[in-house]
């Protein structure tokens, strides 16, 4: 393969070309986590951090390794953005939060002391991340979505929504159904139980107002819970349970309308399913919700029937890592998308 292929794919959709370009990535095995920010591509594979020159892909520092101490993380890494610490590599893993320089040299750590392992994601002078909430008497489990101090101590619940596995219970098989959130601006937005609704807090965890997207339904059809049935039956994290806990899989009648939110640029980035074409459709809204652009349609592959390769977003073009399978080496995608 060259090292730059420029490839121009026609759309079916509303007439558009989008151009892609393809950068092999040899150094990678299985990224998990990417941010394009001032002239560099940060990508996580645990437990180590690449920093790639945006310039000309070529790699420039590779750092981190398993452990608990300074330079060091446990179980996950992920690199957070913060407007507050721009000249800073902020690096989220097990129970803490740990500052570099830009070029990779080590700074401090920040620990927390819950019991829970989350990503700390920086909102000013404080975080946000995720918890758990137990309802003992009803037997209920859920998830929740909090905010912390500088010294990640919580301050206050958010956001709670059930989860959708519940212990003896119908189990929701597209695996989606919890909250998630994205930071930009001081502001929070999250999305979750009510499908199709953005809501926005402030930095007090406040809620200021909600969006209403107008992304497609699409149908689940039988081909669709085939492919879900496959997969909890050859997965390694699910086959051995498979024959368990089918019975209680559930289907609904449409995928979400969301799968996919990001914040860039003063900009909301809405993206749904695959669609049966492999293709999926984004809808642009500013900060307030006024619809900007839709039937924006790109490829973005999945992983697998949970989630999509790691991509982001930066100066309206989207950069996706993907696995090859054919040439068995991992790839940068970039799409223009605006």
């Amino acid at each position: 393969m060259k090292k730059y292929i420029l490839v121009f794919l026609l759309l079916g959709f509303s007439g558009l070309i989008f151009a892609e370009k393809i950068i092999p990535f040899p150094e990678l095995q299985k990224p998990e986590n990417i941010v394009v920010d001032q002239g560099q591509i940060l990508i996580t594979e645990y437990p180590s951090v690449y920093i790639y020159s945006l310039k000309n892909f070529k790699l420039i520092k590779k750092f981190g390794k398993a452990g608990q101490g300074p330079r060091e993380f446990a179980n996950y890494n992920r690199i957070q953005k913060d407007p507050e610490n721009p000249d800073k590599i902020l690096v989220g893993s097990n129970m803490k939060v740990s500052y570099f320089t830009r070029d990779g040299e080590f700074i401090k750590e920040v620990k927390s002391k819950s019991s829970v392992g989350n990503i700390y994601k920086p909102l000013g002078k404080k975080f946000v991340s995720y918890g758990v909430y137990q309802d003992r008497e009803k037997e209920i489990n859920y998830q929740t979505i909090n905010l912390y101090d500088s010294n990640l101590k919580k301050i206050k619940e958010i956001y709670r929504q059930k989860n959708s596995f519940q212990q003896g219970r119908k189990i929701y098989a597209l695996g989606t159904s919890g909250a998630w959130f994205r930071l930009f601006h001081n502001k929070i937005f999250i999305t979750g139980e009510k499908d199709g609704y953005v809501f926005v807090y402030d930095d007090n965890g406040d809620n200021l107002f909600s969006i209403e997207c107008k992304a497609k339904r699409l149908k689940v059809t039988e081909k669709d819970k085939a492919r879900y049935h496959y997969y909890y039956k050859t997965d390694p994290r699910t086959k051995q349970f498979y024959e368990a806990f089918k019975s209680n899989l559930i289907f609904p009648d449409y995928f979400p309308k969301i799968r996919g939110l990001d914040i860039v640029d003063n900009k909301i980035y809405v993206n749904g399913y695959l669609r049966a074409d492999g293709k999926t459709e984004f809808i642009i809204y500013d900060l307030k919700g006024k619809l900007l652009k839709e039937n924006i349609v790109l490829l973005l592959p999945e992983r697998d029937l949970m989630g999509l390769y790691p991509y982001t977003i930066s100066n309206g073009k989207l950069f996706q890592v993907v696995d090859n399978e054919a040439t068995e080496e991992w790839e940068l995608h970039i799409h223009t998308i605006e």
